[in-house]
């Protein structure tokens, strides 16, 4: 199990999400669980160009993206990182 960080506007739109959809905010939570205990983070996709060091996983129509910093401790520190949106609004360069 690895330690992680979730961002302010992630929880704002969790907050807002937990109200309008239990469905999906309970998915999501349990997405953040399976990424946290995951013995294998490559097995994510990752993002290019500019946003290479982002990785992804899809909840529904939704994406949440995460940043895994392998420099830390040899792999002991996963954050999950900014964006939980649409996906066309996730992928403009």
């Amino acid at each position: 199990m690895y330690d992680y960080i979730v961002s302010d506007k992630l929880l704002k739109i969790l907050r807002k999400i937990g109200k309008k959809d239990k469905d999906l905010y309970e998915n999501i939570l349990k997405k953040i669980d399976e990424i946290r205990r995951s013995d294998n983070i490559d097995h994510y996709k990752n993002l290019r160009y500019g946003m290479k060091d982002l990785k992804r996983a899809h909840i529904g129509h939704f994406v949440l993206l995460f940043w895994h910093n392998k420099k830390i401790n040899t792999e002991s520190v996963r954050v999950i990182h900014e964006q939980h949106q649409k996906n066309t609004a996730i992928y403009i360069r």
